[in-house]
């Protein structure tokens, strides 16, 4: 009976460090052989009851026991690829923090540093800016103090989607090029590609969709290069995003249904509504919209169970623009009305505008002068603030019709003018159908002449 508690314990160890053994083995055959990458999360799924048991074991003993914190700190460190792809964030996130709390236990500076980066990242992907911040923060101070290039990196690619998110582009676009030229220092391969990626997506929001497309070329032959398969969906995924900004819709489906397929075949949790979303774009420009529809509402529903806001925003949103083009306006003004609750929810302040200035236009159609006045000044505000080309040309499509309904389609036209000059940013038959109703009111020669 003396010896049976410590041989518990030893046998206990030994699982511990069994489990962890498996996630390190998949992670070096996945990294060796990308093509063996479901088949190896399917073996590791026949044992994640377990894994995550173990887990929960070490980190419960982990602040009194120092063995159990190195082991609590392997399992929020090995197998990465699989518990990045395949763990809910939420769940990723707490394994991430007490991991985080051995490694400064044990001193493992290199441990800390990898955490810090892979906590934040994960923070903002749940919608816990704050807590990023802290992390990007806390390695930009250890990049500082300790000259170390790989926490700059980390640091300021963290601090890149933060303003990412907050619609700051200039700002976010510094923070990118920073951890780019940290990463290049380091010749961390995978993270330059990451920071090019983000630069991709701050041009995307400006509408400068070519140079996007050189940056996302770049992305993806880095991915070919050292990336692994789960990679790829984020590399289809931003250049169907670009096509179908630029109106190559056949070719913008195709990337999308790609980046799909890749994340439902890897069960890539955090990927899949981002896919799916962009699928929907593609299908709307194509006027799918059946299609469109069903795909927004499984982004919805995959978004909500991963706590994804930025994307459930914007699935909503477009719900309201699938009824729009269905001239269902009235359900449609409950979608916007929805998303801008949640985007104001959530201080995603694209959306913030986009539903604003979209609601904006809905009141004018109606001719609900005050409200559309309102919303149009809440929607342009955010548009000149962000400087980005797709909303300043969004907030001119209410402006004119503003003008237009108040009696004075000389400044309508004058307006509408502007908007010609921005049109690839805005709905085209929209643009077209205002475009002649002014020069009915008009006459063509006088709409011309302003």
């Amino acid at each position: 009976m003396m010896i049976a508690a410590p041989s518990l314990e030893s046998a206990q160890y030994r699982l511990a460090k069994h489990y962890i053994n498996k996630l390190r083995q998949v992670d070096l055959v996945i990294k060796r052989n990308r093509d063996s990458s479901s088949h190896w999360f399917r073996t590791i799924e026949l044992d994640w009851s377990q894994i995550k048991h173990w887990q929960a074991w070490t980190a419960s003993r982990s602040s009194e026991d120092p063995q159990s914190a190195q082991l609590c700190l392997a399992f929020g460190t090995e197998g990465h690829e699989y518990v990045s792809i395949r763990q809910p964030t939420a769940d990723r996130l707490v394994w991430y923090r007490q991991a985080l709390s051995a490694a400064h236990q044990s001193d493992d500076h290199e441990k800390v540093r990898l955490l810090l980066y892979m906590e934040g990242t994960t923070a903002y992907q749940t919608g816990e800016f704050d807590e990023a911040q802290q992390y990007a923060s806390r390695l930009l101070e250890i990049g500082r103090t300790s000259n170390d290039q790989m926490s700059r990196g980390y640091g300021w690619f963290i601090t890149g989607n933060l303003h990412t998110h907050r619609t700051e582009l200039d700002q976010a676009e510094a923070a990118f090029r920073k951890a780019l030229n940290y990463f290049e220092q380091s010749q961390v391969e995978i993270m330059i590609g990451h920071a090019v990626q983000g630069i991709a997506r701050i041009n995307i929001f400006r509408g400068q969709y070519q140079e996007a497309l050189v940056h996302a070329a770049r992305y993806l032959s880095i991915i070919q290069a050292v990336g692994s398969e789960a990679d790829y969906s984020l590399a289809y995924h931003t250049l169907s995003n670009i096509h179908t900004r630029l109106g190559n819709l056949v070719e913008a489906k195709e990337y999308a249904l790609k980046a799909v397929d890749n994340s439902r075949r890897l069960g890539f949790v955090r990927m899949i509504h981002s896919n799916l979303l962009i699928l929907g774009y593609a299908e709307l420009g194509l006027n799918e919209l059946d299609a469109a529809w069903e795909h927004f509402q499984e982004t919805i529903t995959a978004a909500r169970k991963n706590s994804a806001l930025f994307d459930l925003t914007a699935a909503t949103y477009s719900l309201g623009d699938v009824r729009m083009r269905q001239n269902n306006i009235d359900e449609a003004f409950g979608y916007y009305q929805e998303a801008l609750n949640l985007a104001n929810e959530s201080r995603i302040a694209a959306y913030q505008s986009l539903c604003s200035l979209v609601m904006a236009y809905i009141h004018a159609f109606q001719h609900e002068i005050e409200p559309a006045r309102s919303l149009l000044r809440v929607g342009s505000e955010i548009a000149l603030q962000t400087k980005s080309d797709i909303l300043l040309a969004k907030a001119l499509i209410p402006a004119v019709k503003l003008w237009q309904e108040i009696g004075k389609p000389e400044q309508a036209a004058v307006w509408a003018g502007l908007l010609v000059l921005r049109q690839e940013h805005a709905e085209p038959k929209l643009v077209e159908t205002l475009c002649e109703q002014l020069s009915t009111q008009l006459g063509t020669d006088r709409y011309q002449e302003l």
